[in-house]
């Protein structure tokens, strides 16, 4: 049985942007789900990753 590995995120800083979510997306066995911040950038961050859930 393969490991998923589902990541929810916390931030919309650049390094999420630039580093993780990528990452994330090329990944096989995980995904980013969530992402949670107060910025109102968030919903263009979460469209642009193709994240389903923002907080």
């Amino acid at each position: 049985m393969k490991t998923y590995v589902r990541w929810g995120i916390l931030s919309t800083a650049q390094i999420a942007q630039n580093e993780l979510l990528p990452a994330y997306m090329k990944a096989t066995n995980a995904e980013a789900t969530a992402i949670a911040s107060s910025n109102i950038k968030v919903k263009g961050i979460t469209g642009k990753f193709r994240i389903f859930k923002n907080v």
